[in-house]
Parts: C-alpha cells; structure tokens; sequence
C-alpha cells in the first residue's frame, strides 16, 4: 500500500487507506476503532493504577488518605479521584511523544527488574514453593535481560534525561518520606501477624468440608502438604524480613 517509511504519522493506517482511496465508510470503521482501542486502554491503566496507589498507601510509602475506599461499593475512591486529575493534569501540559517513549522506558525498565529478580530468587531461594517456573533457566532472564537493554539503548538520549529525572523524584520521595513512614518501618511484624493469621484461618477451613464435615484421609494429606508448602513460605518470609531489619538498622546506625 504505502513504502513503511512514509508511516511515521500519527494514524499511520488511515494514511495508508487515504493513500489507496480507500472507500470513506472504511476509514471511518478503522477511525472508530483504534479510538475503541485507545479507550480501552486508557480504562485499564486507571483501573490498575487506582489500586496500585490504594496499595502503597497501605504499605505507608505515599499518603494515607489515599487509602481511603467507598464506603458501599469498597473501591478505591480518593486513588481514582488523584490518579484521574493528575492524569489528565500531565497529558494536557506535556506532549504526548515524550509520555509515549516515557511510558516506554517505564516499562522495558520493569521488565529488566522482573527478568534480575527472577535470576536472583532462584539462584538465592532455589527451593521456595514456586507454582510455576520459567523454563530454560538461566537463558530465560539472559535474554529478556539482553533485548530489554537493546530496546533501552534505542531510545533518544531525551528519553534518558526525562526518565532520571521521574528516578531522581522518586528517590527523594522515598527517602524523606516513605522510608518513615513506611509500615515495614513503623510496624516490623505486622506483615508477619497478618501471613499467619491468614495461615491459621486457612488451616482451620480446610478441616471440614463445605457441610461441616471432617476431611478424609487423603484430604488431610492434600492439606498437611499445603501447611508445609505455607511453612516454607513464612520460613522465607521470615529470612526477608530480618534481613531487611538488619540493613535499617545499619543505615541507621550514625557514622564515625
């Protein structure tokens, strides 16, 4: 239809249909759709990202208040309030290219931490109960970690410079705020308390059926193996938890 380097446009399908003289009805089919599209999109980044905040707001590494749901509906009201006002605040003063190559480097970023995450967890913690396993381990994470880099590598230099600057923003609101308030720092147990009140409740159902019955013998098996696979994981959760006490307390400590 069109040489591809003559699609470096906005709408680069409707371009190609009004190069061809494609019928009107056409284009504005393809028209309504990537508008659908571009919808969806949208509703399912400030469907994630509302509880994405209610979550960190729990945790105590943004404000409170925007841990605050509807009282009937229990959603997370303020965190869609705030995400949908700064949303709509940042698309309107910025150009939509630098968000797009922002948004982008965002992402390949989060795909280079998952890809070093996983290589580490199963080279420190090889025998924690894993529902699922990537396979042709190491090689995997090798080359998410390589095509990520390459993707990074790719974008403009001022793609670079507005991303430290979003870094350099996050860290300073990590270290004078959220590293306080943190409930890891405020509360060191409670996510301890909280993994094994859920561990006892869950023992406790899975004792009976749904009549109220006692559970069989092979029932029993099933679920004195999924104490132990829960066991394994509060051990590990445990060994995270100190560990991460120990390095807060050296940060802490004054130096001399």
């Amino acid at each position: 239809m069109m040489h591809y380097t003559e699609l470096n446009v906005d709408d680069p399908v409707i371009e190609a249909l009004v190069h061809v003289r494609a019928p009107f009805l056409l284009r504005a089919l393809v028209d309504v759709g990537a508008i659908a599209g571009l919808t969806s999109v949208c509703l399912m980044a400030f469907l994630a990202m509302p509880r994405l905040l209610l979550t960190l707001a729990k945790d105590g590494l943004i404000s409170p208040a925007l841990s605050r749901v509807h009282v009937r509906w229990h959603t997370p009201v303020a965190a869609t309030v705030c995400s949908g006002v700064v949303g709509a605040a940042v698309a309107g003063v910025f150009p939509l290219d630098m968000l797009g190559e922002l948004i982008s480097f965002g992402t390949l970023v989060a795909f280079l931490c998952v890809c070093v995450s996983m290589w580490r967890l199963r080279c420190t913690a090889p025998n924690f109960p894993r529902p699922f396993k990537a396979p042709l381990f190491p090689f995997t994470p090798a080359l998410g970690i390589l095509f990520n880099t390459v993707q990074l590598l790719a974008l403009p230099p001022s793609t670079w410079r507005n991303y430290s600057v979003v870094v350099v923003i996050a860290f300073c609101w990590y270290f004078f705020y959220s590293r306080h308030h943190s409930t890891l720092q405020v509360h060191p147990s409670s996510a301890l308390h909280r993994t094994d009140h859920a561990l006892s409740v869950g023992v406790a159902a899975a004792a009976v059926d749904e009549e109220g019955n006692a559970v069989g013998e092979e029932d029993e098996a099933d679920m004195l193996a999924e104490m132990e696979k829960a066991d394994r994981r509060l051990t590990c959760i445990e060994e995270d938890s100190r560990m991460t006490h120990a390095t807060l307390r050296e940060d802490d400590m004054p130096l001399h």
